[in-house]
C-alpha cells in the first residue's frame, strides 16, 4: 500500500474529491494521473523560473536563519515543505509559501497547510508570509527583484484558516487509514464539470454523455438536485423539469437529435453588421516574470494576428502579422492600423478577450489609443450566437453536440467537418506562448521558420474558422 503520508498536494486533492484521494493512496495504478499538457508545462515552467527569483531573494534579505523547502513531518503523517523557513534565536519560525499568482488570497489554503504541519511538528510559528508578484511592477531593461516580488504578511488569515481547515486534516488522516470504500460513485457527480476529479470515469463510470452536467453552465446545486432525484442523462430529462432557456433549447436538440436554430435571431444579428466584416483573432504570451519591456507580470502581451475581411461581394482577403522579438507591441499597433479597414464591424470570438487586449495597448501606446477604441466599438462577438447562457438572446444556434460548450473548437467541427485543427503542429492558444518564447530565441534558420510558419497557420485557422461559421449561419436566413 501507498505510504500513508498527508502532503499538501494529497491534502489539496482531499478537498477536491476524498473518493479520488483515498484511490490515489490506496491504489495508485488505479488513479489516472493528470496527464502533462503545454498549458500545465508552461505554468509549471513560469512558475520555476519566478520561484528561482524570489529563493534568491529571501536568501539575500533573511541571511543564514533562512532555509529553503526544509521538509517537515507532523504524527498522524503529516508531511509538508514550505517554500521556505526562517528560524528564530528563540526557535520560533517563520513561514513563507511561494506563488507565482499575485493575488495572495488566493492562497491561504496552501499557507494554512503548513502552518497546521508546522504546529503538529511542534515548532511555534511567529508569521506566515505569501511570496507572490507584484501586478503593479513593470519591466525595465532588465528585471528587477526587488520591484517583481512582493512579501505579503498573512499570519491572521493563515491561522484563522487553519482553524477551519483543521477538522479537515483531520479527516483526510482519518480516511488514509481506512482500507475499503464504496467505490461505486464519487461526490463529483454532485459537481459541475469544472470540479470534478480526475478519477470522475473511474467511480462514475455510467454516467452517459451528454448528461445534465452538459447543459450550459448549470449551476452546481441544480445539478446535485438532479442528481439526488435520480436524474443524471438527458434521457432521464423532461423538458418540465427545465426553467432556463438555454437548457431547454439544448434539451430539444436532444431529443430531436437536430440543433435548435432561431433563423429570426440570426437574421437580426447579420442584418445589423456593416461590411467589410473584420475577422479577427489575437494572440498573446503572459508570464509571471515579464519579457516585454513595459509590459507588468501576467499582462497578455499581443505577439500575433490574423485578419480575414470578407467584403460584400464576397471577395475574401487575408493578412496577418506575428512579432519576431521581445520589443514593445508598437510595430504590430502600426501594421494593424493599415491592415484593418477604416470601417465595417469586426468580428471576433469571445470579443472580451480581443477587446481587452485593445484597452491595454491604447493605454500602454497612447498614440494609438483612439485606434484601438474605435475597433473596440465595432467588434461583435460572433461566439455569442452559439453560446447558450449569453447569447442573442440565450443562443439563436444550440446543438446538444456542442455540450453545451461555446468553444470555436467544439463548434467548428460540428458545423464545418472539413476544417479541424487536428492537423496542426500548433493546436491551442498555450502552445502558442511556448512556441513564440522560443522562436524569439532562435537563430534565424529553417527551424525558426518551419515554427513562424505553425503558429501563422493556427492563427490563420481561427479566422477562417469565423469566415466559414459565419456563412454557415448565412445560409441558413
Amino acid at each position: 500500500m501507498q505510504s500513508q503520508q498527508l502532503s499538501k498536494t494529497d491534502f489539496a486533492n482531499f478537498l477536491v474529491c476524498p473518493e479520488a484521494f483515498w484511490l490515489s493512496k490506496h491504489k495508485p495504478a488505479a488513479y489516472p494521473q493528470p496527464s502533462p499538457n503545454a498549458h500545465s508545462q508552461l505554468l509549471a515552467q513560469q512558475g520555476y523560473e519566478f520561484e528561482a527569483i524570489a529563493q534568491r531573494l529571501l536568501q539575500e534579505r533573511l541571511g543564514q536563519g533562512y532555509t529553503p523547502q526544509e521538509t517537515l513531518k507532523a504524527p498522524g503523517g503529516l508531511l509538508s515543505r514550505p517554500d521556505g523557513l526562517f528560524r528564530h534565536d528563540n526557535g520560533a519560525i517563520d513561514l513563507y509559501e511561494i506563488k507565482s499568482g499575485s493575488n495572495p488570497n488566493e492562497y491561504k489554503d496552501d499557507l494554512a497547510f503548513q502552518l497546521i504541519v508546522a504546529r503538529r511538528s511542534g515548532l511555534e510559528v511567529r508569521s506566515a508570509f505569501l511570496v507572490h508578484t507584484n501586478k503593479a511592477y513593470v519591466l525595465g531593461e532588465t528585471v528587477d527583484p526587488e520591484g517583481l516580488v512582493k512579501i505579503t504578511d498573512l499570519t491572521v488569515e493563515a491561522k484563522a484558516r487553519a482553524l477551519e481547515l483543521e477538522p479537515e486534516v483531520d479527516a483526510a488522516l482519518t480516511l488514509l487509514k481506512i482500507e475499503q470504500i464504496d467505490e461505486s460513485q464519487c461526490s463529483c457527480l454532485r459537481k459541475t464539470r469544472s470540479k470534478r476529479c480526475t478519477a470522475f470515469e473511474y467511480f462514475n463510470p455510467d454516467v452517459p454523455s451528454p448528461s445534465i452536467h452538459h447543459l450550459p453552465r448549470i449551476w452546481g446545486k441544480r445539478i446535485k438536485a438532479f442528481v439526488d432525484a435520480g436524474i443524471i442523462g438527458l434521457d432521464d430529462l423532461e423538458l418540465s423539469d427545465l426553467d432556463t432557456s438555454s437548457h431547454i433549447k439544448m434539451l430539444t436538440s436532444y431529443k430531436l437529435q437536430k440543433p435548435t436554430i432561431d433563423r429570426g435571431g440570426i437574421a437580426k444579428w447579420l442584418g445589423g453588421l456593416t461590411y467589410p466584416l473584420s475577422f479577427f483573432d489575437y494572440e498573446s504570451f503572459a508570464s509571471p516574470v515579464p519579457v516585454v519591456k513595459g509590459s507588468k507580470p501576467w499582462q497578455h502581451v499581443v505577439t500575433q494576428y490574423s485578419l480575414h475581411v470578407l467584403h460584400k461581394d464576397g471577395e475574401l482577403d487575408h493578412v496577418e502579422y506575428l512579432s519576431h522579438d521581445t520589443d514593445p507591441p508598437d510595430q504590430l499597433a502600426h501594421q494593424l492600423r493599415a491592415d484593418l479597414p477604416p470601417s465595417g464591424n469586426v468580428i471576433s470570438w469571445n470579443k472580451s478577450f480581443e477587446n481587452s487586449r485593445n484597452k491595454e495597448m491604447g493605454q500602454w501606446l497612447p498614440k494609438h489609443a483612439d485606434f484601438f477604441r474605435n475597433m473596440e466599438e465595432r467588434t461583435r462577438d460572433l461566439m455569442l450566437i452559439f453560446d447558450g447562457a449569453k447569447g442573442y438572446p440565450e443562443g439563436t444556434y444550440i446543438d446538444w453536440r456542442f455540450m453545451g460548450s461555446a468553444s470555436i473548437k467544439i463548434v467548428l467541427p460540428v458545423l464545418i467537418p472539413d476544417l479541424s485543427y487536428d492537423d496542426l503542429d500548433v493546436s491551442n492558444g498555450t502552445e502558442v506562448m511556448v512556441a513564440w518564447r522560443e522562436l524569439v530565441a532562435m537563430p534565424m534558420n529553417d527551424e525558426r521558420a518551419k515554427l513562424r510558419k505553425a503558429m501563422l497557420d493556427y492563427c490563420r485557422l481561427d479566422t477562417l474558422a469565423m469566415v466559414r461559421i459565419f456563412q454557415k449561419l448565412e445560409s441558413l436566413c
